[in-house]
Parts: structure tokens; sequence; C-alpha cells
């Protein structure tokens, strides 16, 4: 299995995966804490009372922005490693606020509710699975994704590169689960091919397929972009799904020519040992 450390935080720089790890199937991708400064336990004990609990989950559909992210920005710090906290939030329907506010259009409130959608899938409890279901929480990503797509601002980048790594990370987490697989593979595939994998493949996005094979390899690819990573982490998941889901992944148009022409561009950098791979 293949996964991955926390990514960086404000305060200091994580370690990634170790090179030799085996690459037989990917796993889920491991969950992230705002503000950190040193490695977490495996496991976060922290608990709220119940009480307190649904008052905090209220506040993430309250009409002040301010209320709904920071409540947001809080479900995000809380769910880190804490399986007990995300089984006690999946009980009490806050998976589905956090769901909606993926929508927001206040881009940090979207930004938590992210982090926290992140959180919560990895290593999942069945009912977390099924509320992370019910939540639409998939469809919810694609939309955003698709919006930081077609969004070319260039005063927006840096937030867009980090969106995309959060919604990536937490496809990737997803896709570990058969429970998702398909949806990703029907409605979520086409979008992270032309928003990350496409872009940052290095493949002349003029070049028609069959030119693919005759292309000089690009030294401009983006091997250890986290968002490639997990995007191609989420395509090796769902490969183990079905032949049919198979066959549909090489119909997406323009995806087997660029994971050609990625392929192309590790190989001829000599980087064998890259994560995409």
């Amino acid at each position: 299995m293949l996964i991955f450390s926390p990514p960086t935080s404000p305060s200091g720089p994580s370690t990634g995966p170790p090179s030799h790890t085996s690459r037989r199937i990917q796993s889920s991708v491991k969950t992230d804490k705002e503000d950190v400064s040193v490695r977490e336990p495996e496991e976060n004990d922290e608990t709220i009372p119940d009480d307190e609990l649904k008052r905090l989950i209220a506040c993430l559909k309250n009409d002040y922005p301010v209320i709904s992210r920071n409540a947001a920005a809080y479900f995000h710090h809380i769910t880190y490693q804490n399986p007990r906290l995300k089984e006690k939030l999946a009980d009490l329907d806050g998976i589905q606020n956090l769901s909606d506010l993926v929508l927001s259009s206040d881009p940090e409130t979207r930004r938590h509710s992210i982090g926290a959608l992140r959180n919560l899938s990895y290593q999942p409890s069945p009912l977390v699975v099924y509320k992370l279901q019910k939540a639409s929480v998939i469809s919810n990503l694609t939309t955003i994704l698709e919006e930081a797509r077609v969004d070319t601002s260039p005063n927006n980048a840096t937030f867009k590169a980090r969106l995309e790594d959060a919604i990536a990370a937490t496809l990737c987490n997803l896709s570990a689960h058969e429970n998702f697989r398909n949806e990703i593979m029907k409605n979520t595939i086409p979008v992270l091919m032309n928003a990350i994998i496409l872009p940052l493949s290095g493949l002349p996005q003029q070049r028609k397929e069959n030119e693919v094979f005759s292309d000089e390899p690009s030294t401009d690819f983006a091997s250890e972009e986290m968002a490639l990573v997990f995007a191609t982490a989420t395509l090796r998941n769902v490969l183990t799904e079905t032949a049919d889901c198979r066959h549909r992944l090489r119909e997406t148009p323009g995806l087997v020519a660029a994971l050609i022409y990625l392929c192309k561009c590790i190989a001829h950098a000599g980087e064998f040992d890259s994560r995409v791979l």
C-alpha cells in the first residue's frame, strides 16, 4: 500500500512517502490539520459533548458567513485523526452540512469544509461512508473542481492550487472504497482529467492523441505536484473496480494520451520512483 504523509503545515514541512513503497494498490491519503507544527499521534482522543456538538453543527448552517466559516474551520481541526469524533459527527448528520458548504461562495468556508471532508474520508467507518454517500460529497467536489478549472484569474492561482490539492486528496481517499468508485468513474474522472491531469502532464493540449507517440518528452511537467499525485492515485483505485470501469476510463477523451505522455516525460527525466507512477 502507498500511504502519503500529511501535507505541509504553515509552520513546517511534512515528510513525503518512502520511495520504495509498494505500488500494488493505492490506499487513501492521510488527513491534514491546520496550524500544526509537529506530527500528531496516530489517533486524537479529543471529544465534545453531544449538546455542544449539535450546536456546532447548527453553526454550519448559520446565515452569517463568519459563523459558518468558523464552524467549518473548527471541524477541519477537530476531525484530524479522530475516529470517535468523526463517528459522532456522522451520527448527528453533520457531514451533510459540511458537504453543502463545499458550494459556498466564500473561499475560506469552502477550503475548511473540504479539509474536514478530507479528514472524514480517511479510513472512514461504515456509518461515515454511508453519510458521505448520502451527502453528495463527490458531486459537490466535482462541481467545485470544474469551477476552479475555468477560473483563469492569475490572482487566484495559489488558492486554486491548494483547492485542487485538497479536492484531489479527498477523491483519492473516497476512491479507496468501492462504494464511491462507480460515481467517480462516471462523473468525476473527466473533470479530474481536464482540471488536473492534462494541465500538469505537460502534454501540449492542441496535440492529437496519435501524435503523442512521436512528441519529444517535455521537461515542463509537474511530477511532484500533489494534485497530480492524488489524481493518478484516484485513477489507480478506480482501475481496481470492474472491466467495464477500465473500458470507460480508456474511452475518456485525452486520458490515455496524457498518461502516456506523462510516463514518457518521467522516463526521460529518469524519475522512476515518481509517486505519479
